[in-house]
């Protein structure tokens, strides 16, 4: 557990607690986020808000500072890959970290947040049944989501319907495909978000190519590039996160090379999409490219 006076442990479900301050954990250290490497012997990390990030690799015996490339000591949350126990991510307040060597160093994964004073990131969960799916919640700009690890970030369903975007913390279930928010307007939970990823293999090795920018985008219009490998048929249609066909860009015989459609945000009949998640997807003879796209509000 994590106090304003450093970690302390249960070994008894709470009944009495003992600290784990050992050596090299600054005297006043308040902590802020703790994750636990669930087989990793004792290995745990601990946020703080003003000594950064601290590792043990003993239980809490011992203790040594893992700020390498962090340019904040205010840590919010912590949080230890499902599906690999040296990937770490860290809410702070510049946004997003991740660490691929167990916290040896960190680098910016805050692509699609925010930033300034609403790009402050409190809380971190991850689906475990979808270990590429991770949601972060910022201070100001409500619950945003990644397919890929951290690479890219979009708000849930361009966060309608959340009545505070203050967010404080992070809960999923996974099997119910259901997150929760801990928000300054109480809790609130959203089901069936994308758990899809937004590149297909078969059509990366095609050499197919999508992209849209601005992305996420709030107003004007969305410039889509995409390239074929040779000539052929080729669509460009887009989706919403149920499936609905909303607008078709481009059908018919295309050249090799690349292509640039301007789309006004707006689906078959003229209506303008509200904001949220949309996707892009690109079907041809020798493969599929899907990306996914994020309407903010202006």
């Amino acid at each position: 557990m994590g106090t304003g006076i450093g970690v302390w442990e249960s070994l008894d479900g709470g009944a009495h607690w003992a600290p784990r301050n050992g050596g090299g954990l600054p005297a006043s250290f308040s902590v802020r986020g703790l994750a636990l490497v669930p087989s990793g012997a004792g290995t745990l990390y601990a946020g703080s808000d003003s000594s950064g990030i601290w590792k043990s690799t003993d239980g809490g015996n011992t203790w040594a500072a893992a700020n390498a490339g962090l340019p904040t000591p205010f840590v919010h949350d912590l949080l230890v890959d499902a599906a690999n126990p040296l990937t770490v991510y860290a809410a702070s307040d510049s946004g997003v970290f991740k660490s691929v060597n167990g916290g040896g160093s960190w680098s910016r994964a805050s692509t699609g947040l925010p930033y300034g004073t609403l790009g402050s990131a409190r809380a971190l969960a991850q689906d475990a049944t979808h270990p590429a799916v991770l949601f972060c919640g910022l201070f100001g700009s409500g619950v945003f989501e990644s397919l890929d690890g951290g690479a890219r970030w979009g708000p849930v369903f361009g966060n309608t319907g959340l009545a505070s975007l203050n967010v404080r913390a992070l809960a999923v279930d996974g099997s119910q495909v259901t997150l929760y928010a801990g928000t300054d307007d109480g809790v609130a939970a959203v089901s069936n978000y994308v758990t899809v990823a937004s590149v297909e293999r078969r059509a990366e090795r095609a050499g197919l190519a999508l992209a849209a920018w601005p992305n996420p985008m709030h107003a004007g219009s969305v410039t889509i590039q995409f390239a074929l490998p040779q000539p052929g048929r080729a669509s460009l249609e887009v989706f919403s996160v149920n499936g609905r066909r909303l607008r078709t860009l481009a059908r018919g015989q295309e050249g090799a090379g690349a292509h640039v459609v301007s789309w006004d945000r707006r689906d078959a009949d003229g209506r303008e999409l509200t904001p949220g998640i949309y996707f892009l997807r690109l079907d041809t003879p020798v493969g599929a490219r899907t990306d996914r796209l994020a309407i903010t509000e202006p």
